[in-house]
């Protein structure tokens, strides 16, 4: 499961606007795996939107939750206690993480 979530806009060369952030957990929008891409319409007026999946991203992450590094998925105690991941929504104080066998 995928979630999409609204990000500052940013121009991505000539082609669109990046709109979104594609996150692989609805619960903590972490890990990052790609973005939405809002691309005009040759009329100017309308537009198409574009999912761009993070093929790296997603590898590494279905690496670690393979090897056994994620044990518990989106909940995964590892995932949540990574400096890399900064969860906008959540205060790390309000988090208890508990490992689930």
């Amino acid at each position: 499961m995928f979630a999409i979530v609204p990000s500052p806009i940013e121009k991505i060369g000539s082609v669109g606007e990046k709109i979104a952030d594609i996150v692989g957990c609805v619960n903590i929008f972490e890990p990052y795996l790609g973005y939405l891409l809002r691309v005009p319409n040759i009329d100017g007026i309308s537009y198409r939107y574009k999912v761009c999946f993070d093929e790296n991203a997603i590898d590494n992450f279905t690496a670690k939750r393979v090897n056994g590094e994620f044990t518990n998925g989106c909940f995964a105690g590892e995932m949540l206690m990574d400096d890399r991941y900064h969860i906008p929504l959540v205060s790390e104080q309000a988090i208890e993480v508990l490992e689930v066998d």
